[in-house]
């Protein structure tokens, strides 16, 4: 179920530039309402490091990266200390066609785990995945988007991803139905809709220059006849 065609070719890094739209709304988290917060909402940022935690310039196909979604709204960590950030509904889009391809789902599960891992909890304000570079082959620009979802602790949903995974393979691959990372009826009894959340929604534009493979063998036939 990954995409279709993936490439180790070399892969620079040019430019990543936070891209952040907000929502907010009157349900409560806690005893504070979003709406007393519309004027700041969660600003939250994503960002891409090496294993050393240094923001990547170069990196090649299959090496070991690390995005990280952190809240970065002061004005939320001081006036409600009982919430968590929960990363969901997360992506690598496809900026040359636009295509879209599910890393993490709307209950916060990874989509395919091969590919992206399960976001694992670095503190309240902050979440990682560590994961290896991947790219489309037609392509050499790739953006990272998340929704960064904040709860109340004690109202964060704990899902069986394995369950939601499993859920999905039956129902694509025995009734022929389309994969959909929205579809809440793999939750069993567990309600979305029950839940409080303010969502905003956070990319994070990662341009990749890539050479081309024929000018990579043109050097090679040159240096071989020197």
């Amino acid at each position: 179920m990954k995409p279709k065609e993936w490439t180790n070719n070399p892969l620079k890094i040019k430019e990543k530039l936070p891209n952040l739209k907000s929502k907010t709304s009157r349900e409560l988290i806690g005893t504070t309402t979003k709406n007393n917060l519309a004027e700041e909402g969660p600003i939250c940022l994503l960002d891409v490091t090496d294993k050393n935690g240094v923001h990547v310039l170069k990196i090649k196909a299959g090496e070991t990266l690390t995005l990280t979604l952190r809240l970065v709204s002061r004005l939320w960590q001081q006036k409600i200390r009982n919430i968590t950030i929960f990363p969901k509904r997360c992506y690598a889009i496809n900026l040359d066609n636009g295509g879209r391809y599910c890393l993490t789902d709307n209950g916060g599960c990874a989509f395919e785990k091969g590919l992206f891992p399960e976001w694992k909890r670095k503190n309240n304000f902050k979440a990682e995945a560590n994961f290896s570079a991947f790219r489309w082959t037609e392509t050499n620009t790739i953006r990272f988007e998340c929704d960064c979802s904040v709860c109340s602790e004690e109202k964060c949903p704990e899902f069986d991803c394995e369950k939601r995974r499993n859920f999905r393979f039956k129902k694509y691959f025995y009734n022929n139905w389309a994969l959909n990372e929205n579809d809440e009826s793999s939750v069993g009894n567990e309600n979305l809709a029950s839940l409080t959340w303010l969502s905003r929604p956070s990319s994070l534009p990662v341009i990749m220059e890539v050479e081309d493979e024929n000018k990579r063998k043109r050097r090679r036939r040159k240096r071989q006849k020197v």
